[in-house]
């Protein structure tokens, strides 16, 4: 009588773990997607291996998935940087998937949030080594700034560095036998280093030296 109770129990338990695990496929077909300021993303999964699911995915009126086909899953990143969108201002974005499976089609739309414009201005640059300076030390920075040409831009290298002090007057005359030597549109600069600036280990550049106006670093 045991053995039987124990039977009847082991087979209700059975039924009830398959009846659990067709529960749990049918309610699969996840929808994940994440709008960001930078990007947007999909991590659908679950919406049947070996079948024909369609998405189509608009960005400010412009398809970037038209009815793409997909089987089980459709996991894809889009970065706005690299397609041209600006991070900075609000998108209107919308996606739709046309599920082979009966009464599993969705669909979402919305505008996300742009980015935050922090306004930073970058007034200097600035090399930490963390030891004292030695000649050939350097930090090197791109400037990309209006050359007054129909809006277009330049873009110039700044490079400043450590060099051995050549003598006065070639060079200015420089207690720890060190100067900095600047490259600037406007020509070469050439700054003698104090001790105290070589044993700080601090090399730095302000860019308000160099240009006025509005530049990008």
């Amino acid at each position: 009588m045991l053995k039987r109770i124990i039977a009847v129990l082991a087979t209700a338990t059975l039924a009830i773990g398959l009846a659990l695990g067709a529960a749990t496929a049918a309610s699969a077909h996840n929808p994940n997607y994440d709008p960001t300021c930078t990007g947007f993303s999909f991590n659908m999964t679950s919406w049947g291996a070996g079948k024909s699911n369609y998405i189509t995915f608009t960005v400010d009126g412009t398809k970037l998935e038209d009815r793409t086909k997909f089987g089980d899953n459709f996991v894809k990143t889009y970065d706005f940087a690299k397609l041209g969108i600006d991070p900075t201002a609000a998108h209107s974005w919308s996606w739709s998937v046309d599920a082979q499976d009966d009464g599993w089609d969705r669909s979402a739309s919305g505008t996300w949030i742009p980015c935050a414009n922090t306004g930073l201005t970058c007034e200097v640059s600035t090399l930490y080594k963390g030891s004292a300076l030695t000649n050939g030390d350097h930090i090197n920075m791109n400037v990309v700034y209006p050359n007054g040409n129909g809006g277009s831009s330049d873009v110039f290298q700044v490079n400043a560095s450590v060099d051995k002090a050549q003598t006065p007057p070639q060079d200015p005359a420089s207690e720890s036998g060190l100067v900095g030597r600047i490259k600037l549109p406007s020509g070469n600069v050439t700054l003698p280093l104090t001790n105290a600036q070589v044993k700080s280990g601090i090399l730095s550049f302000e860019y308000a030296k160099g240009w006025t106006g509005t530049y990008s670093v």
